[in-house]
């Protein structure tokens, strides 16, 4: 053993009397050095910072578009030029892009959209995938200066330092361009999925329902559309799942749904049709989350004959979304207080109501809630339940009690498009309606009857499939399940590619790119600036439009006696941008038949020269009547949709057809929304009707298009 002598000891104690100070100090620092190490990624520069896979309504570039992105951050108190950094998903960088000329500020931040546009010098060309990804920064040498993995999230949260420049990235809100400290700390996303017993259907009798979590998580349910959460009931025992119809209403029972609900519509006189809605979350052992799944179960449906051989669509959305006062897309609420006075209401004439502004006015990707929607078919099999965004559609009809909804597949929900196609001819549909019949909410057949009479002729219509739809767990009535103009659509319908669509809507674009606008300005700027009795200035319109497509429609709507809100309304043209070989791609504008639910086909319109009212309201037509040889034309094209598609036996036939197709549907419907107001007999009194317009349509109206054709 080593024996310490007494001098040495004395050398020590005043060696550490005098330095203990200082070594204190040299311990502190070293401290303070292996923290700041360990919460710097590297020495001071640019670093990735927070990365978005999948960006719904975050941030759009400048085009309004929502594509993902990537934040850097640059870590220094010095500007950097960016000019040679490299951004891949490789650590090889063989499928990276290179940023272009760029300087960043001190401590400044840089938003990096992400999406595959080759024009846009701006941006990252790839997608980023919301399941996962790793992202590699590199440097002008090629060195790999960071680099990320990115877990799977959920639309509009962001993988993200949870300080600027720091070591620690967790989930959390966005805060593009913002400081990340900004930002709150979200769910972990999991694959831990619920296991459900049964399937969503139509079963005959009661049945206990058994959960459990893929990988043994813990699982947490709800029965009232909301979605689950840790603070909902947790899964210990059985659920029994039996027939709940006679229970009392809820979401049903809401009359702030519509202006002056009481004098329009009526709650039911009782409980409505239901169904059990079981949405589920598992939590893994971690504490993240798995994503919710939803099931509905209809039981005892056999020997309800409203439902015979009609669909039914369930759609399941968090009732906060829905209904509820700051936030629900489906009823008055705070827009309304906000924004309508008592004198707007006692000063009303009822005809102005239904332009109140509401809560389910509002527009856009904000309006957007996130729904799970399970179709069954005309036997009540199940074809598929899918995560879709659901928004309430239509004009002056979104204050009815009654709503429409479109429905959209995107990527943000898992899937951008259907998992089945619910119309015939199609590959990848992206959005469909569920629609109310409009303002024809007492028959519901006319844009139906228009687009089966018109389906082969030289314009555009949707069709649908008659359903039930129940809205989390109450029947909501009968609707149409409907086609709807999108991009696919037309690629569909006519061959043609769907990035090359450009369609006008009310004069607004609504498919295409922003430039595309000008190609519907110059149509108009000829139509507006020429004459049309000069042959010359007729044939260069014919290059901008399809003079068989001009001819059926504004025929088709004289024939119908469409007038009122159109021509200034509902109103749509289609082309494609960059001419092609095919048969649709002329580059030439064809018209697409939109809403004629309103102030067309009503019986005491039977004799009303919509020739005339077309002619002089429609810019487009009155140029083109100009012109004889148009003028010619049209009436030859106008006798052959009276003989071929407007034929009263035909048209007769078509109406029985749709009639006898929704007819239960319609009375469930009215004691629905309409107890004490409508009753069946007026359905079949409105059929009637329908079928007298068009039985004495034709001896009233080609006297008016003879007229018009045949002025000098």
């Amino acid at each position: 053993m080593h024996v310490m002598n007494k001098d040495m000891l004395k050398l020590n104690k005043r060696f550490i009397k005098r330095y203990w100070p200082y070594a204190v100090l040299i311990v502190t620092a070293c401290i303070i050095l292996l923290y700041l190490k360990g919460t710097q990624v590297q020495p001071a520069g640019v670093v990735l910072n927070e990365v978005c896979s999948s960006n719904f309504r975050t941030l759009s570039d400048n085009e309004g578009k929502y594509v993902d992105w990537i934040e850097l951050y640059n870590t220094s108190g010095s500007s950097v030029d960016l000019r040679g950094y490299r951004l891949s998903e490789d650590e090889a960088l063989d499928s990276g892009w290179t940023i272009p000329e760029t300087v960043m500020e001190p401590y400044g931040h840089l938003v990096v959209f992400a999406g595959k546009n080759a024009d846009r010098k701006e941006s990252y060309n790839k997608n980023l995938s919301s399941s996962g990804i790793s992202l590699f920064l590199a440097s002008p040498k090629g060195d790999v200066i960071d680099k990320v993995t990115v877990p799977r999230l959920k639309y509009d949260t962001t993988w993200a330092r949870t300080e600027d420049g720091n070591k620690d990235w967790t989930a959390m809100t966005p805060t593009p361009g913002y400081d990340n400290i900004n930002g709150v700390e979200t769910e972990r996303i999991t694959d831990e999925t619920v296991v459900f017993s049964y399937e969503s259907g139509f079963y005959d009798s009661p049945f206990d329902l058994t959960l459990k979590g893929s990988n043994g998580g813990e699982v947490y349910y709800t029965l009232d559309g909301s979605d689950p959460e840790r603070t909902s009931a947790k899964y210990t025992s059985p659920i029994r799942i039996e027939d709940i119809s006679e229970s009392p209403d809820v979401y049903t029972a809401r009359d702030d749904v519509s202006p002056f609900f009481e004098e329009h519509y009526s709650l039911p006189p009782r409980p409505v049709d239901k169904a059990v809605t079981v949405r589920a979350a598992a939590y893994d052992a971690e504490g993240a989350r798995g994503d919710t799944i939803s099931k509905t179960y209809f039981i005892g449906y056999n020997d309800r004959s409203s439902y015979d051989h009609t669909a039914v669509v369930s759609v399941v959305s968090d009732p906060e979304g829905l209904f509820s006062y700051d936030n629900g897309i489906y009823v008055l609420g705070k827009t309304f207080d906000d924004n309508v006075t008592d004198e707007d209401m006692n000063n009303d004439t009822g005809n102005v109501w239904w332009w109140f502004p509401a809560n389910y006015r509002w527009t856009g990707r904000d309006a957007e809630r996130e729904a799970s929607v399970s179709f069954f078919d005309e036997n009540h099999d199940l074809m598929f339940t899918q995560d879709l965004g659901l928004r309430i559609k239509g004009g002056g009809t979104r204050a009815f009690a009654q709503k429409a909804f479109n429905l959209f597949a995107r990527g943000a929900y898992r899937s951008r498009y259907m998992q089945e196609d619910l119309f015939e001819g199609y590959d990848n549909e992206e959005s469909l309606s569920l629609f109310t019949g409009g303002d024809d909410y007492k028959l519901k057949i006319k844009d139906i009857l228009i687009a089966r009479l018109m389906k082969d002729r030289s314009v555009s219509v949707i069709d649908g499939r008659p359903s039930a739809v129940f809205l989390d767990g109450e029947y909501w009535g009968g609707y149409w399940i409907m086609e709807r103009y999108d991009d696919r659509y037309f690629a569909e319908k006519y061959g043609v590619d769907p990035d090359n669509v450009i369609m006008i809507k009310n004069d607004d674009l609504v498919i295409g790119n922003a430039e595309d606008r000008h190609f519907y300005d110059d149509m108009n700027s000829l139509t507006f600036g020429s004459d049309m009795s000069d042959e010359a200035a007729y044939q260069e319109l014919c290059s901008y439009l399809d003079m068989d497509s001009v001819m059926d429609y504004f025929g088709a709507m004289a024939y119908i006696a469409r007038t009122d809100d159109w021509p200034g309304a509902n109103i749509g043209l289609w082309r494609v941008r960059e001419p092609g070989n095919g048969e649709y791609e002329d580059g030439k504008w064809r018209f697409c038949i939109l809403d004629v639910n309103s102030d067309s086909m009503e019986p005491y319109d039977v004799n009303t020269d919509s020739m005339t009212y077309a002619s002089d309201m429609s810019y487009l037509l009155k140029s083109l009547m100009q012109n004889p040889g148009f003028r010619k034309d049209f009436e030859e094209n106008f006798k052959e949709l009276s003989e071929e598609v407007f034929a009263s036996d035909r048209v007769c036939s078509e109406i029985d057809s749709i009639a006898s197709s929704i007819r239960p549907q319609m009375e469930a419907t009215y004691e629905r929304y309409y107890s004490g107001i409508l009753d069946i007999s007026d359905f079949d009194e409105g059929v009637e009707g329908l079928k007298g317009f068009y039985k004495d349509r034709y001896k009233y109206i080609i006297k008016d298009v003879e007229n018009c054709c045949r002025a000098e």
